[in-house]
């Protein structure tokens, strides 16, 4: 945790200057909900809990998952859209596919 608060004492002054002050886009939303994913990690992995399948800990391993999944999923969607001369139907299908392993864990 103490590396992430200094990664974000070191990159504040450029958050401040570059994201705060545009306008809302995709990117910035990702860049957020990286951000608050990372911090978020970082502080349940300072709580050791038990291991029941209702406990915070399995609930958050389940969120941990489903981010993973879903960040990746989107700059992998956003990549085909940009690549594929801004064809939705391509990003929707990378999006799509992409997202099957977290449902698949959903269900499971």
């Amino acid at each position: 945790i103490v590396i992430l608060l200094y990664d974000y004492m070191l990159t504040i002054d450029q958050e401040i200057r570059y994201v705060w002050n545009s306008r809302l886009s995709v990117a910035k939303v990702f860049f957020y909900l990286n951000r608050f994913t990372m911090l978020g990690f970082a502080l349940m992995s300072i709580n050791e809990l038990e291991d029941d399948i209702f406990s915070a800990a399995s609930l958050c391993q389940f969120y941990g998952n489903a981010s993973r999944c879903y960040q990746c999923s989107s700059f992998s969607a956003l990549r085909v859209y940009a690549t594929s001369d801004r064809s939705w139907t391509l990003a929707a299908l990378t999006l799509t596919i992409g997202l099957v392993p977290f449902f698949t864990n959903v269900v499971r």
